[in-house]
Order: C-alpha cells, then structure tokens, then sequence
C-alpha cells in the first residue's frame, strides 16, 4: 500500500508540472530491446538517448510517468572485408525513435535517424561504435521531442472523452496506479480537465493522500463507478524544519549597443550544471530601431568566461544557432540565449555579443546564478 500511495504521489507531481505548458511534457527512456544487440551496445545506446533528453530538459523525474521514448536499432546493411592483419567492418542502419504512452501503448509520434561506421575489427565493435557515433546535439532530436510534445498535447485535447472512457475501465478495473498515470497527461486547457482532475482526486483520497491543488466546481464520478476502500494505518507526521531560502546574487553586467532605439535589458542569467547550460533571459523592446515592426534575425555569436575561454556551442530559445523574431515597435520581447556544452561552473561571462538584426549588444561581466 505504501509502495501504490508513492507511486500516485509522484504521477500527481508530473501532472502539476504539464497542465502549465506542452513543453513541461517529460519521457521516461525505455531501454532498447531489439534482438541480437550486446549489453555493452544497449547501454551506450541509453546513455546516449540519456544526454539527449536531459539536453532537451526533457528526462522524467521518476518512472511513473505515463510518457515514454523507445528505441529502436535497425542494421540495414554490415559488411566486413577480410585483410591481410586486420579485417575492417561497416554497419548501417537507423535509430528509431517512438513517442509512446506507456500505460496504453499509443504511439504519438516518431523519429528516424541514420546512423553508421567503419571500424577495423567485427560486427559487435561496429555495432558499438555506431551507437557511440550517435550526436546528442542532432537537430533531428530536438525538433523529434518538440513534434512529440505537440502531438501528446493535442491528442489529449481533441480526445477527451476516449481518455476519460480508458481511464475509467482502468478504475473499474482497480488499476488505480495506472489510473492516476494516464490522467496525468491531461493539461489545464483540455475542454475536460475538470473531470480528469476529479477522477485523481477520488482515487487519491480514497487511498488517504491529499489531492494537490483544490477544485472549485468538483463533478462527479457515475453512480455505479466502484470505490476502493482500503485500510490506511495512521502515520507520525514529521516534523519539517523550515529551509532557509538561496539569496540570489545581484544581477550586474556592463551594457553596449551599437545603435539607437532598441532596449535591451537582462532579466536572467542562470546555469544548470546538471544540463551543463546556462540561459540568458532577456526583455527587448523595439524603440524605432527597427521602424514600426520588422522580422530581424537573433543569434548568440561570441560567448567567453570569466578566464578568457570561448565558448562555442551557443543557441536561440529553440536550440538554433539562429532565427528570426518580429519586434513591433514599443512592445516588449523577451528572448532567451543558451550557451551549451559547459564542463565547469563559474560565476561570471566575461563577455557576450548578441546579434539582433544589424544591432550589436554587448554584455560584460554578467553574473551567473547556478542552480
């Protein structure tokens, strides 16, 4: 019983975090299970899809939740030519993706990505060093976690009833585990989040753990839907000693830009040591630099630290190296600017330039928070 009351908890705290935004969906990783494939293969394949996920801030917390990514490793063609010391070996083939949900089995979308090597020696070290040939930066990776968000978000949205009818039987049946799992796919702005919420809360209570956010206007659960009744021996509560909350850093940096009428002004800077990234969060406002309204282009273009290294991965919001926004006149936009690949931590960039359009910024010394 404790082990189920777990388990809900912590579907419940993924759904809290998808019912904001698609792109606060997250994926458990599955482990490939395609025949022929060695151990040492399978698990440089899930390190690999590991990175790309955690790269994507999309890796779940925990393994209740409903969402799953699984791979595939199809061999197309392997070819080993016998030499006079050594023999030498090619394997092709393609990386298989499948956006899944993992209580139904619905396949939400899917990726495929070429992948191959040569290498001097057999099957099994070609095998292994395509996978270790994978590149977790592929835009193929990103845009496949981004597709499959939408995808997921919209087919909750458009399937309402169908979702309720299936997590209904799964109630009946007293699956309640899979239950709460499945439900918590569905998102704030769903035309049936209200009853989706309810279910939960039912099961939940009925189970003695509090629901996670109130319910202004509850509905109903059918006359004839069977309750469970188990027996929840009381507990101690524990006593929570209060934690003392980070004091953040004073956010400073010297700022240059190189022609009038544009607005620039950063409203974050934050690293993530475990995603080896940090995001500069900044508001723009178009002051007439660009006329009344205008599509320029934004990239990241020269990023050092604080010892006068360069930094050399950098990104636009949607993991490009650039893009495009429209800034209409006197609104503002905010934008956020990623500097990748990080192996240390340190507390100040040194320097930024920022291109917007034909407008140069400049930052210098801007702090880093890390979190």
């Amino acid at each position: 019983m404790k082990k189920i009351i777990l388990s809900l908890l912590l579907c419940m705290c993924g759904m809290a975090a998808f019912s904001q935004s698609p792109t606060a969906i997250q994926f458990n990783l599955h482990k490939c299970t395609d025949a022929g494939l060695g151990d040492e293969v399978i698990e440089a394949l899930h390190v690999k899809l590991k990175q790309v996920l955690n790269r994507n801030s999309a890796a779940a917390a925990d393994v209740y939740n409903v969402f799953a990514i699984e791979p595939h490793i199809t061999l197309t063609d392997v070819l080993t030519s016998e030499g006079t010391v050594r023999s030498v070996t090619m394997a092709k083939g393609e990386l298989v993706l499948f956006a899944k949900n993992s209580v139904d089995g619905a396949e939400y979308y899917y990726v495929s990505v070429p992948v191959e090597a040569v290498v001097n020696g057999n099957k099994d070290k070609a095998v292994l060093s395509l996978v270790n040939g994978i590149k977790v930066t592929n835009p193929a990776f990103t845009r496949f976690i981004r597709v499959a968000r939408q995808k997921i978000a919209d087919y909750y949205a458009e399937n309402c009833a169908t979702i309720m009818q299936k997590a209904k039987a799964l109630y009946n049946q007293k699956r309640y585990e899979e239950a709460v799992c499945y439900l918590s796919g569905a998102s704030a702005n769903m035309p049936c989040f209200d009853q989706a919420y309810e279910l939960q809360r039912q099961i939940l209570e009925n189970l003695g753990v509090p629901a996670p956010m109130p319910i202004d206007d509850p509905v109903e659960l059918p006359d004839d839907a069977p309750v469970p009744q188990p027996v929840v021996e009381p507990a101690p509560q524990p006593v929570v000693e209060p934690v003392a909350q980070p004091v953040s850093k004073p956010l400073n940096y010297d700022l240059t830009i190189s022609k009038p009428g544009l607005a620039f002004k950063v409203l974050s800077c934050v690293g993530d040591a475990t995603l080896k990234r940090i995001t500069i969060t900044a508001e723009i406002v178009n002051q007439g630099a660009y006329g009344n309204s205008s599509n320029e282009w934004c990239k990241t273009m020269l990023a050092y630290d604080d010892n006068g290294t360069e930094l050399k991965e950098l990104m636009i919001a949607d993991d490009k190296y650039s893009t495009t926004r429209p800034f209409p006149k006197n609104l503002k936009v905010k934008e956020q600017f990623h500097i990748l690949g990080l192996d240390n931590a340190f507390d100040t960039l040194s320097y930024v330039k920022i291109g917007l359009g034909d407008v140069v910024v400049e930052l210098k010394n801007l702090a880093v928070q890390w979190k």
